[in-house]
């Protein structure tokens, strides 16, 4: 009989190890950098098209239905911060506004280094946003105006692809934007009134991830024997990842997330080939500034050093309709 409740005993506790083990599969996310620390895109392409009544600009001023880089680069208002390197390099956030810089995101930039066998991540706040081509993300301010408050959707024609010259490699699968809505006013407002909105709060941010469901067989390879993710296939059609950013510097710690630096980041995802209208952010009637934010997600699973070098083509197609009906 003794016998009998021991081997019970050692069965519970094995079910029991087996059904945590299960747990801690289910809800784990995967880390940030890995060996990779020179994940490029080199060159981008910006386009941000409006339909039904909306219109953009890039200085407040000239409203049309399309602005690309020619406009953000040539855009001259007081306070004009349009940094659009041409490559980039893969940085993070946790959607956390800078303390020092007024309605700016919180950027970050990191690599991981080995430290006895064991990789370590170290991160550092990114240098503020400027002018031009410096930075290792894209950063740009546009202007929407319309008479109708509501919300705004994305429409199939939004994604993030390589450029034409460019081979396909599967950066863009790691890709993600931020619209940071710095505020609202009247559409007879005075210039420098609309320039100087800046009152962007964490709760105005949004995270689009375009191509969620798509990875490459590295991007595949990758989740296996680094992030212990084995349920990805290299074709379209995958569900999309839990990951979290990080939210304060990181000193070469160990790639866990256990930790208070990381945060856990909500996307609004879209899929490869898009088949519908998917809701975005919201507009008050008026002018709205809104700052727009590119980058490459370090800790992405296609983040990998296979992937680098390439250009990348981003287009942010907006509707104030719900399809295209």
């Amino acid at each position: 009989m003794k016998k009998k409740r021991k081997k019970q005993k050692k069965l519970s506790s094995l079910i029991l190890l087996l059904l945590l083990s299960v747990v801690l599969l289910g809800t784990s996310t995967y880390a940030w950098f890995t060996s990779n620390k020179n994940v490029s895109i080199e060159g981008i392409d910006v386009k941000v098209t409006t339909s039904s009544g909306l219109l953009i600009s890039s200085d407040a001023t000239t409203w049309k239905t399309t602005i690309t880089n020619v406009d953000l680069t040539g855009s001259t208002w007081t306070g004009v911060k349009n940094q659009l390197p041409g490559t980039i390099t893969n940085t993070t956030t946790g959607k956390t506004m800078d303390a020092t810089e007024t309605g700016a995101l919180d950027m970050y930039d990191g690599e991981v280094t080995s430290d006895g066998g064991v990789l370590k991540l170290s991160t550092s706040k990114a240098a503020p946003e400027a002018n031009g081509t410096s930075g290792n993300y894209v950063a740009f301010d546009v202007f929407f105006k319309t008479e109708t408050a509501g919300q705004i959707y994305l429409t199939t024609a939004a994604n993030v692809t390589k450029d034409a010259t460019s081979e396909e490699k599967g950066l863009k699968n790691a890709s993600r934007v931020a619209f940071v809505k710095e505020g609202n006013t009247t559409a007879d407002a005075a210039v420098n009134t609309i320039y100087a909105l800046n009152g962007a709060t964490e709760a105005d941010v949004v995270v689009w991830e375009p191509n969620y469901d798509d990875h490459t067989s590295y991007g595949v390879t990758q989740a296996s024997s680094v992030y212990g993710i084995n349920s990805l296939t290299a074709t379209p059609g995958n569900a999309k990842l839990t990951y979290k950013g990080v939210k304060a510097p990181v000193e070469k710690k160990e790639l866990t997330y256990e930790d208070d630096n990381y945060v856990t980041v909500d996307t609004i995802g879209t899929l490869a080939t898009p088949t519908a209208y998917t809701a975005i952010f919201s507009l008050n009637a008026g002018i709205t500034k809104m700052r727009i934010y590119f980058w490459v997600e370090g800790q992405d699973v296609d983040c990998e050093n296979n992937a680098s070098g390439t250009g990348i083509s981003l287009n942010i197609a907006l509707s104030q309709n719900s399809s295209a009906d």
